[in-house]
């Protein structure tokens, strides 16, 4: 029985060359496990913000030098209105009530007319509202869709809805806001045309017929927001191939001007970019290859005279978008590195977009004759770090707008003339 028992024991030639066979296969797999380098898939670069921004700016100035070509190949003779939009805006520290006085004196008995996307243009106009209703009336708006005229400043006593004529001769100003994402103009305009969806984004896009009730206007102000990520993008799975999707975007619908940017340089992809980086391309490649040649359509169309009132122009603001969210911080540096730590690619997509709109517009604009305001640091120098709260930030901005609307009336060359 004990010699049965030790010959079970004793292992077998072959068995003991299985069980050295997976050994060495278990040691080889624990070697791999431990030493093997980082693969750029699992490990993405961390962001380095000074080399991906300073990418962008050669771009941009790339894309801004050939967007000034364009407008200088058919400039309008030199004007009143081109050096006002060139003039450098004047310092303002005065209080809100200041503020509200000094915007008030240029606006009496005129309209002030808004027209722009929903997210960014009626966010001001809600901003206007707050600060320059009359004291004890503050206006109440129903929505983007059905805004009416709002008496700002000193109300009317008028029982019934108002009219320009109602204002007239009084301090009161009107304030109408117009609903347009893209700020298009065709070539009939509908009143109220049929929301369409943008088919490179699956986003509705709204505009109305805006450019006559600017023509009356004492002001006209307008703005273009951040392009949309694609609806598709927010869907189970997409992760970022929607980003890459976007800078890959081949002309097949491009604008008939985006060719005009077809050797601007790109953003150097870098191994193992991570979510903001990626977002930053594909933010570059919007602005340059849809959003500036959709401005440049615009801004010839009010250079060949869309807003003219009698024989003179109506003086044009363009303001700027701001960061989201709202005072987290006026550096996108910083902001894209949150985004990244967050994994949030939509953030700064949208960030991405407000930076190189600064860029682009602030030296753009002024050669169509157009002062621009620009909002991306308005609540965020003075409140990042303050703990202040949503309210206040959204106070600042409204604040930092008021005061842009007042420098560009003080520094128009001639008083505006009543509203018909």
């Amino acid at each position: 029985m004990a010699s049965q028992f030790l010959r079970f024991l004793r292992p077998r030639p072959r068995s003991l060359l299985l069980i050295l066979v997976l050994l060495a296969l278990q040691l080889s797999a624990s070697y791999l496990v431990y030493h093997r380098p980082p693969s750029s898939h699992h490990a993405p670069a961390p962001l380095n913000t000074h080399t991906l921004l300073a990418a962008v700016d050669a771009a941009l100035e790339h894309a801004l030098q050939r967007a000034l070509a364009h407008a200088r190949s058919s400039a309008a003779p030199a004007s009143a209105a081109a050096a006002w939009a060139h003039a450098p805006r004047a310092p303002r520290n005065a209080s809100a009530a200041r503020a509200r006085d000094a915007l008030c004196a240029h606006l009496q008995g005129q309209t002030l007319h808004l027209a722009g996307p929903r997210g960014t243009t009626y966010a001001l106009h809600a901003r206007l509202l707050a600060l320059l209703s009359p004291a004890g009336a503050p206006a109440v708006c129903p929505g983007p869709a059905t805004c009416p005229l709002h008496a700002l400043c000193h109300a009317p006593a008028a029982p019934r809805p108002l009219l320009p004529a109602d204002i007239a001769g009084t301090r009161t100003a009107l304030l109408r806001y117009v609903p347009a994402d893209t700020l298009a103009l065709p070539p009939t305009p509908v009143r109220f045309p049929t929301p369409v969806v943008d088919p490179r984004t699956g986003v509705r896009a709204v505009d109305r017929a805006w450019a006559r009730g600017a023509a009356r206007a004492a002001l006209a102000v307008l703005g273009r927001a951040p392009l949309p990520a694609p609806a598709w993008s927010y869907a189970p799975g997409a992760r970022l191939a929607w980003a890459d999707a976007l800078h890959g975007a081949g002309d097949a619908d491009a604008h008939a001007l985006a060719p005009l940017f077809a050797g601007v340089p790109d953003v150097p992809a870098g191994d193992g970019a991570g979510p903001s980086a990626r977002a930053v391309r594909a933010a570059l490649h919007t602005t340059v290859r849809v959003f500036v040649p959709e401005v440049l359509a615009t801004l010839g169309a009010l250079r060949d005279g869309v807003l003219v009132r009698g024989r003179q122009p109506v003086p044009v603001v363009w303001h700027g978008s701001w960061y989201l969210p709202l005072g987290a911080g006026g550096d996108l540096g910083r902001l894209l590195q949150r985004a990244d730590a967050a994994q949030d690619p939509w953030n700064a997509y949208y960030n991405a977009q407000v930076y190189m709109h600064d860029r682009l517009l602030a030296g753009l604009l002024p050669e169509y004759g157009i002062r621009y305001i620009p909002l991306s640091g308005a609540a965020n120098a003075s409140y990042e770090g303050a703990g202040r709260g949503e309210g206040e930030n959204a106070d600042a901005l409204g604040k930092s707008f008021l005061d842009g609307l007042a420098d560009a009336l003080d520094a128009w060359p001639s008083p505006a003339a009543p509203v018909a």
